[in-house]
């Protein structure tokens, strides 16, 4: 299999602006570059292809990232749920971090028609550390949907 390599987005929207909440996790050299709109990173996040002009059957493997945001953005990511779902039915990996499981929610096996992960152990970010950084409520008030 040809390795291809993309860095896609739900939207295709431009990155936002770092809104500075959490200076411990983007600081000195990386916020500049951040703020660098000429970097070559932020030349490649801003301009990223729509998950929905991609094809799944190209790749071998699907990384979900994380973020508050996947938790809101990937239960109903249906262009992501099929680069993955194609990447499965090739037999590739699908694989998330932190809070990057809840792209599993809607993501299901084409062959069998189950949920993916269905008979599998998984691990995530936990409701647990939500908790214990005080935001499980601000997170459960922005989503308003049954799996936040």
């Amino acid at each position: 299999m040809p390795v291809h390599k993309a860095l896609i987005s739900i939207t295709s929207a431009s990155a936002t602006l770092f809104d500075g909440k959490q200076p411990d996790f983007l600081n000195g050299e990386d916020l500049e570059i951040w703020n660098n709109l000429d970097s070559e990173f932020r030349k490649k996040l801003d301009n990223m292809p729509r998950a929905s002009e991609l094809d799944g059957s190209k790749y071998g493997l699907f990384f979900a990232s994380a973020g508050h945001a996947s938790l809101i953005d990937y239960p109903t990511a249906s262009a992501l749920q099929n680069i993955a779902e194609q990447v499965w039915a090739n037999g590739g990996i699908v694989t998330s971090v932190c809070h990057g499981p809840a792209i599993f929610t809607n993501l299901f096996d084409r062959t069998t028609g189950k949920p993916l992960i269905q008979g599998k152990k998984i691990t995530g970010f936990t409701t647990e550390a939500e908790n214990a950084m005080g935001i499980m409520a601000e997170l459960r008030g922005a989503c308003g949907a049954p799996w936040c």
